[in-house]
């Protein structure tokens, strides 16, 4: 069963720039993950603080194998002195 996650993330002010960056770093790598249907990156065009990755994952297994994967560990912790909070993770299941 395939896996559509919506994850929020928000830098903290003046550290736009940055994440964003950090951000597009992960593409690449990602999109060559085992499992990795599509992996998009957004800015939010009311906030330009808050970015949005829209995710699909062609099992559970490949989505958990990613959060373990080493370039976004690694991301994870150049990320964190930027943002504003903790990245908010929903995983969805379409309905149609």
């Amino acid at each position: 069963m395939r896996i559509v996650v919506i994850a929020r993330v928000e830098a903290l002010p003046g550290h736009e720039a940055e994440v964003a960056d950090l951000l597009r770093n992960q593409l690449a790598p990602t999109l060559e993950e085992k499992g990795c249907l599509n992996y998009d990156l957004h800015r939010d065009r009311a906030d330009p603080r808050v970015f949005w990755f829209h995710e699909t994952w062609a099992s559970e297994a490949d989505l958990e194998a990613h959060s373990r994967a080493p370039h976004l560990v690694a991301n994870r912790e150049r990320l964190r002195p930027h943002l504003a909070g903790p990245t908010q993770v929903h995983r969805l299941q379409k309905l149609s």
